[in-house]
């Protein structure tokens, strides 16, 4: 007689039982409580060695993908695939090379990352021109409130419009609700689609004017750099210079240095892969 040790799914246990009575297994039973805890370690381990082999992997590949997305590199033969490794070689490897090869693909992926975070900070910079470039023209800092008894407020509103039309709709709107303001409105400047204005009432009006201009139609524009358009234009465009100056280092010195080693990356990417088959 012999006799077979079984494991599955929880779930699954009751089919198990049932197809194993239709194929007239004698005895059936459950492993004791020290068995049951070897064979819970033994799924552990090997659970924690796949997921260890599936990061490896994963690291593996984007130190590739990071690679071939900077340098110029030729591609084997797609009919060559992978070298052939004996057991000895595989475990030279692992005990000689392994660590090795594995801590140049992370810094490969740092290199890339780095990169990566530089371009979505200069994406950002270039929004950031371009949200500002309409008030260019506007010779005080953004964030400008007012005086000791004015409110300074920048707004825009749809379409072309002209000092005398912006004058007139907030005007209309103030003789609506029967108000008596003075304002002073400046088209700072007028595209296709918006025109951008500052408006200055006296502060004790400030609430009243907001009002209006909501009601009319307006969009208050809010900023919280404490410098004016054209200087912060001209510092974030320095500023993307740099981070640009900055990538291009890290590709030579950082990526594109590193590209004679692409078969070190390879072996590892086969090494890798041949441990997760």
């Amino acid at each position: 007689m012999q006799s077979v040790n079984i494991a599955g799914m929880k779930q699954d246990q009751k089919k198990i039982i049932e197809t194993l009575q239709r194929l007239e297994v004698m005895d059936i039973k459950q492993l004791d409580s020290q068995e049951d805890e070897k064979s819970k370690k033994l799924s552990s381990e090997i659970l924690q060695e796949k997921e260890s082999i599936k990061k490896d992997l994963d690291i593996s590949n984007d130190a590739l993908e990071i690679l071939k997305s900077h340098a110029t590199i030729s591609e084997p033969f797609v009919l060559v695939g992978r070298q052939t490794m004996t057991k000895q070689s595989y475990e030279n490897y692992e005990k000689e090379n392994l660590q090795q090869d594995l801590s140049l693909a992370v810094e490969l992926i740092e290199a890339g990352k780095k990169v990566k975070e530089n371009i979505n900070k200069i994406s950002q910079l270039y929004a950031k021109v371009e949200a500002v470039k309409p008030w260019e023209k506007l010779n005080v800092p953004l964030d400008f409130s007012g005086t000791q008894t004015t409110s300074f407020y920048l707004a825009n509103i749809q379409g072309q419009k002209t000092k005398q039309e912006v004058d007139k709709i907030i005007q209309a709107k103030l003789d609506e609700e029967n108000e008596t303001i003075y304002f002073e409105t400046t088209v700072v400047s007028s595209l296709d689609v918006l025109t951008y204005i500052t408006v200055t009432c006296l502060k004790q009006d400030e609430e009243k004017l907001l009002s209006a201009l909501r009601a009319s139609g307006f969009v208050r524009v809010i900023f919280t750099e404490d410098v004016t358009s054209s200087k912060l234009i001209e510092n974030s465009l320095a500023s993307i210079q740099q981070l640009k100056q900055q990538n291009d280092d890290i590709i030579n010195s950082q990526i594109i240095s590193k590209s004679s080693e692409i078969d070190r990356l390879r072996l590892l990417n086969d090494y890798e892969k041949m441990r997760n088959d």
